[in-house]
């Protein structure tokens, strides 16, 4: 099959460049710059969440490479991580990967490929052996799952060690935010909370606010104080966003606010009730 359909040949970095973006204006872009690698990252919705758990495996990923570069590998340059996450690029190309002039590049399609902590690792060190290949291939002739699982039975072979430890990235009033198990956690000192959702956990006038997939959490001095649930189905996703103030928390979702928190009183107030 590789001899049908694929084809070794790479002249430059496949990038959105030659997409035609004027029909999403959404489309953006942010990268992750470091000694050794760059991690850039097309979405079309972000949240400080998302954009925190990349920041942080890319900073693990330059700790490992810098040592596999001690170890006399990867000395023809930087590594280049691209991944598109946009949602109706489903349909392009999967994967590809090849040396360019200034270092080593791999694209990847997360939407069709889970490119979490354990690939990109992968393929880091795949790179880094003397028998990596290029991955190129005619895209009219080659559905992305096909593609995807040829390049996959690479990467099968390749065998990391054990993930990372668990990274302390801040710690606030009475939580602590983790960078563990290929995810952004918080915890307390005696309370674990569950994945976090849209924002990065923040202090304000002395509590602590946690956001969760179904619920916000208010912690004082470690301990749970208050806590509510999230009820609508239009609420949590791309379009949330919260305002601080002196005495309140307002969470918003698409320029409406739906829940309020009194920081004095330590209440709750739900600002649309027919929708609970």
């Amino acid at each position: 099959m590789k001899r049908i359909f694929l084809k070794y040949f790479c002249l430059t970095l496949l990038t959105i460049s030659s997409l035609n973006l004027s029909a999403t204006p959404e489309l953006e872009v942010f990268e992750c710059e470091e000694e050794f690698i760059t991690l850039t990252i097309w979405y079309r919705y972000d949240n400080e969440l998302t954009k925190l758990y990349y920041q942080t495996l890319t900073e693990q990923l330059n700790k490992e490479i810098a040592e596999l570069k001690s170890d006399g590998n990867l000395n023809r340059g930087k590594i280049h991580l691209e991944i598109m996450t946009a949602i109706w690029m489903e349909h392009s190309r999967a994967i590809e990967m090849y040396r360019f002039k200034d270092g080593y590049y791999c694209f990847i399609n997360g939407l069709i490929q889970n490119a979490n902590q354990e690939y990109l690792r992968k393929i880091i060190h795949y790179f880094s052996l003397d028998s990596w290949e290029s991955f190129c291939y005619d895209s009219d002739l080659v559905e992305p799952n096909v593609a995807k699982s040829i390049f996959n039975k690479r990467m099968d072979k390749i065998k990391i060690k054990e993930t990372y430890k668990p990274l302390l990235i801040k710690a606030l009033q009475g939580v602590s935010i983790y960078y563990e198990n290929d995810q952004i956690n918080c915890k307390s000192a005696n309370f674990d909370f569950d994945t976090l959702d849209i924002f990065i956990p923040f202090s304000h006038n002395g509590k602590d606010f946690i956001r969760t997939i179904d619920s916000i959490f208010v912690v004082e001095n470690g301990i749970i104080i208050n806590q509510t649930g999230l009820w609508h189905s239009d609420y949590g996703g791309w379009y949330d966003y919260k305002q601080s103030y002196k005495k309140w928390i307002n969470f918003l979702t698409r320029g409406e606010c739906y829940l309020s928190y009194n920081i004095p009183k330590n209440k709750f107030y739900i600002l649309d009730p027919e929708d609970k």
